[in-house]
């Protein structure tokens, strides 16, 4: 814990001493978030606390607050190339986020290598600093946890003079399992396709784009469950099967002023194939697979989200209104689904951002995830406190 206060300490003295200034290609950035959440004791995403009946005395919300992020980003550029280094601090120690080297080999075509992004979709592009909303919503955040990968990517760019200007195409191979070694050298493909047009007073813009991953998760048990006739089945199958990971995406994004000021609505549709464990949805983020509780449960998923954004007459002032819905089992209805993560999710969300200067940012919202009730899984058989306030400051430096 002291070598961790240590680091941080320094760290942070040598960002504040370097005042985010670029000397000879070094550029020093980076932002803290400081959060408190109040949260339904069933919440399905809350960041800085977990719940415990006995240490809150079996009450049905809970106050938590801590760090949420402390960003500190190393970046180095000259001339075609780049390194990036970025790591993150908070009171439970330090850890990576990316690493990674970039070379731009042509106008059109550049490469990264290393510990890079998770770009899959829309959503996952947005740098959480300029995020409006609190954090992605909890169905990006199970189908990659961690939101990075080890990984190669490929980066092409139609040419600026072109008539396919605004079309971009992203390739990776990646690990699948976060920022850990692989533990099998089995490699995951990531895309995205993006198209991007700006009129010509640059009044009015919008995107389109598609997504697909393919990957496996590795079994570790000799039984692969399906949901089949409102139930899990077992399959048998051989030990340290490769199960498919499979998702589809579709994206949307279009930002116009009206007097008001700044308006921006963007969408995302999700659907695909989920090995999982069988009481969570989340994807692999370590290197081990534990036979005790195998990701041998296979769970067709569907999901979506719609931000609108609107700059209150100065983009000082924001509003944010939020509509999801994530559905974790879509074979599975009130009736038949066993636990929580078999049943699907509306999300409701309100939210209000004030920036007083460049580099403070101040914010406000509250989520509301309304769940499918259930006859077999117990409590659920009506709403669950799941609902969540955050308060939120951040610097940016």
């Amino acid at each position: 814990m002291k070598k961790s206060i240590i680091i941080l300490a320094a760290l942070t003295l040598g960002c504040f001493y370097a005042k985010s200034q670029t000397t000879d290609g070094l550029k020093i950035t980076g932002y803290i978030q400081s959060q408190a959440e109040y949260a339904g004791k069933d919440a399905l995403q809350v960041w800085t606390g977990s719940y415990d009946s006995e240490k809150y005395h079996g009450n049905d919300h809970f106050l938590t607050y801590g760090v949420r992020r402390g960003r500190i980003r190393f970046t180095y550029s000259k001339n075609s190339a780049k390194a990036v280094v970025e790591i993150n601090t908070s009171e439970a120690g330090v850890s990576p986020i990316k690493a990674y080297m970039g070379w731009d080999a042509l106008d059109w075509l550049s490469f990264q290598a290393g510990l890079i992004n998770s770009f899959f979709g829309d959503e996952l592009m947005y740098l959480s600093p300029v995020q409006e909303t609190m954090d992605r919503t909890v169905l990006t955040h199970q189908l990659f946890p961690g939101l990075h990968e080890i990984g190669l990517k490929a980066i092409l760019k139609a040419p600026q003079n072109s008539d396919f200007k605004g079309l971009k195409l992203e390739l990776a191979a990646v690990s699948g399992n976060g920022i850990s070694k692989t533990p099998d050298g089995h490699i995951n493909f990531e895309s995205h396709l993006k198209y991007d047009k700006v009129n010509s007073d640059n009044t009015f813009k919008y995107g389109v784009g598609v997504s697909y991953y393919n990957g496996r998760v590795n079994n570790a048990d000799t039984n692969y469950f399906k949901f089949e006739n409102g139930t899990w089945t077992p399959h048998a199958v051989q030990a340290d099967t490769k199960n498919k990971r499979e998702y589809f995406g579709v994206d949307a994004q279009v930002t116009f002023y009206p007097s008001i000021g700044k308006s921006n609505i963007r969408g995302e549709y999700l659907f695909g194939t989920q090995p999982s464990v069988q009481k969570s949805f989340t994807a692999p983020k370590n290197t081990q697979y534990n036979s005790s509780n195998p990701f041998a449960y296979e769970r067709k998923f569907s999901g979506g989200y719609l931000y609108y954004v609107q700059d209150l007459f100065s983009p000082k002032w924001q509003s944010v209104l939020k509509a999801a819905y994530y559905d974790f089992n879509t074979k599975a209805d009130g009736k038949t689904a066993v636990n929580a993560y078999d049943l699907k999710y509306t999300n409701l969300g309100l939210g209000f951002i004030y920036n007083p200067t460049a580099n403070v940012r101040l914010s406000a919202f509250y989520d509301w995830y309304i769940n499918e009730e259930a006859e077999n899984i117990p409590g659920y058989d009506r709403q669950v406190p799941n609902d969540v306030l955050t308060l939120r400051m951040q610097v940016s430096f």
